[in-house]
């Protein structure tokens, strides 16, 4: 077929290093080229391989890209089928371009300028807006359902109300379903269950856990636990500090955090900009709370060679007073 292979085969799997159409429409691994445009840009197809969204954060006529205080960006919508161009605007930064399986596509503006901002734009195949969201915060992350009725945006940290909320939206009403801090943090991808409107994070090595229509997160517990024996040494120190600060965690508590945290240390790397002190300290605080204390102490000293400044040297001052105490009674 060679360079005459259409757009259809390249993503249905006879695929060449790059695909081309008899009308100037082309794409390969990276980028998606409109000729008849002077067009190309990142892209994403939908699973069914009907749809591609496509999206340029430049200012073409200037040759600037990324941040910029003037010049439009722009973003397209092509059936691969029918072989037509169904959206093509300008956006001010667009980026990060999903597209469902029937041709809603959501896409992120980050916008030009300084200050932490962002739009979340969802459209229908022949160009409306089905959601315009304004945040003051950056956007991290997004996605869209299969079938097109759900879609969903997470937002970075920032001192403004927007910063750090999971956004979902009901395509179909055009309402926004909630917008709440996620318990379960910033997740690595979405999928939907979309006939019980329920956002699904997945993180990655983790695992896969639902928010509600109204943005209660339904998997606390399993997902604690699932943290705790996952192999991501953030996670499970993380997961332990918070923990750490319950008031009233039991002694089988305490010794399936020590389990996590003693796991954690052999599978932490050398360079780990300091996360091997945090598994050594928390070891420590943990042993102390179980009351093995001359363990505890070895934990701190360990960890106030590695970083005196650490926080647990008053920890080890009040251990070896205890200690000190516990043996002149028994001297007694």
């Amino acid at each position: 077929m060679g360079q005459s292979m259409s757009i259809w085969s390249f993503f249905t799997g006879n695929k060449k290093q790059q695909s081309k159409h008899p009308n100037g429409v082309e794409c390969d691994d990276h980028f998606f080229y409109i000729k008849s445009l002077d067009y190309f840009g990142n892209y994403r197809i939908s699973t069914s391989k009907e749809w591609i969204v496509t999206w340029i954060d430049s200012d073409r006529s200037r040759g600037v890209g990324g941040y910029r205080d003037k010049g439009n960006g722009r973003f397209t919508l092509y059936n691969v089928q029918r072989n037509e161009i169904c959206i093509d605007l300008d956006l001010e930064r667009p980026n990060n371009g999903h597209v469902s399986d029937n041709g809603f596509c959501c896409i992120e503006d980050w916008l030009l300028g300084e200050g932490l901002k962002g739009n979340f734009y969802v459209f229908s195949p022949n160009g409306k807006i089905i959601v315009n969201r304004r945040f003051s915060a950056n956007i991290y992350n997004n996605d869209i359902s299969c079938s097109g009725t759900l879609a969903v945006c997470q937002t970075a940290n920032a001192k403004h109300f927007d910063g750090n909320k999971l956004t979902a939206f009901d395509l179909f009403s055009e309402q926004e379903l909630f917008s709440v801090i996620p318990a379960s943090g910033w997740a690595t991808q979405y999928e939907f269950d979309e006939a019980a409107k329920q956002i699904i994070v997945v993180h990655k090595g983790i695992g896969k856990y639902r928010y509600s229509s109204d943005g209660v997160f339904l998997d606390p517990k399993r997902f604690e636990k699932d943290k705790l024996s996952s192999e991501d040494y953030v996670a499970i120190v993380l997961t332990i500090e918070e923990r750490l600060k319950e008031p009233d965690l039991s002694i089988e508590d305490l010794n399936l955090l020590l389990e996590s945290i003693l796991k954690a240390k052999k599978i932490i790397p050398i360079d780990s900009n300091g996360w091997g002190n945090n598994a050594l300290k928390l070891e420590g605080l943990i042993l102390e709370k179980l009351g093995k204390y001359l363990e505890a102490c070895d934990a701190y000293e360990k960890v106030l060679k590695l970083n005196p400044k650490i926080g647990v040297a008053r920890n080890l001052k009040s251990l070896r007073k205890k200690l000190a105490n516990n043996l002149v009674q028994r001297t007694n």
